[in-house]
């Protein structure tokens, strides 16, 4: 039986976290999902069976624990036994905070909590494997995580960089614009946009579409393509068709197809999972 969870985090931590995810099949044998770019990184602790990042058709094991960082396209995962696993989302500048290091350095990236050589982080690690009560697991990652935002107060460009980040989700989408948001020549706000956010301007405005479009498909069902390139901001139906197939590997109405029935409470959760068969 499938059960999932979402927890908020603490008024502390909205900032820089979405949210905290539990998903549990404790009788799968095998399954499989595909994992679309939105922005934003996270960390994973897997506390069931082995998971799989399928690349070339290879199957790479993935760390128990992990760091994953902003990815500029999809990517399928297998796995084999029970699921159980703790997600924590973080919003797009949530992991240059967290993390304290340039966004950019995790980009596509699978980082064991091991690599970090921090004893702080394997404690957490050891906190969370342990602990079966997600609230109580949730307790621990926020006191360590609390430690992490000391910095923020001396952060020079974090109020610039939040400005910019929810202008764009608000559907700006000219990078001179953004630059002038953030007080910066148009150098200056790419190198510095990639540093917090992982990728650079373009690609996090085009990424940010795709998310809009995927949801809207999610609660529109029934919405022409015409619909969506005006909802969206795509130039025309071949620009919107090219990227949702560049992003999901599939076409807008294959997309419906690979996913469940929107649920408000998962709306988070659809636009960073959708079914495949592997």
């Amino acid at each position: 039986m499938e059960t999932f969870l979402a927890i908020n985090p603490t008024p502390l931590l909205t900032s820089w976290v979405k949210q905290y995810w539990f998903l549990s099949i404790p009788d799968m044998e095998k399954g499989s999902q595909r994992v679309l770019p939105a922005n934003g990184m996270g960390l994973v602790f897997n506390r069931g069976g082995k998971v799989f990042n399928i690349q070339k058709e290879q199957e790479v094991p993935l760390p128990d624990a992990y760091i994953y960082g902003q990815m500029k396209t999809y990517s399928n995962l297998l796995f084999r036994g029970p699921l159980e696993h703790l997600f924590v989302i973080l919003h797009p500048i949530g992991a240059r905070i967290l993390f304290q290091q340039p966004a950019h350095l995790l980009q596509e990236q699978y980082i064991p909590i091991d690599a970090l050589c921090d004893p702080l982080w394997k404690e957490l690690q050891n906190q969370v494997m342990e602990n079966p009560d997600p609230y109580k697991c949730v307790q621990s990652i926020e006191k360590h995580l609390i430690k992490r935002l000391t910095i923020t107060e001396t952060d020079y460009h974090l109020n610039r960089m939040t400005a910019v980040v929810h202008s764009v989700s608000q559907g700006e989408q000219n990078i001179q614009a953004l630059a002038q948001t953030a007080c910066l020549s148009y150098k200056q706000f790419h190198r510095i946009f990639t540093d917090y956010t992982g990728v650079n301007p373009g690609a996090y405005i085009r990424i940010t579409r795709f998310s809009k479009a995927l949801h809207y498909l999610q609660t529109h069902p029934a919405s022409t393509i015409n619909q969506l390139v005006t909802e969206c901001g795509y130039y025309d139906k071949s620009h919107l068709i090219r990227e949702v197939r560049q992003f999901s590997g599939y076409t807008p109405k294959e997309i419906l197809h690979h996913s469940d029935p929107y649920r408000k409470e998962l709306a988070l959760f659809q636009k960073h999972f959708i079914h495949t068969s592997l």
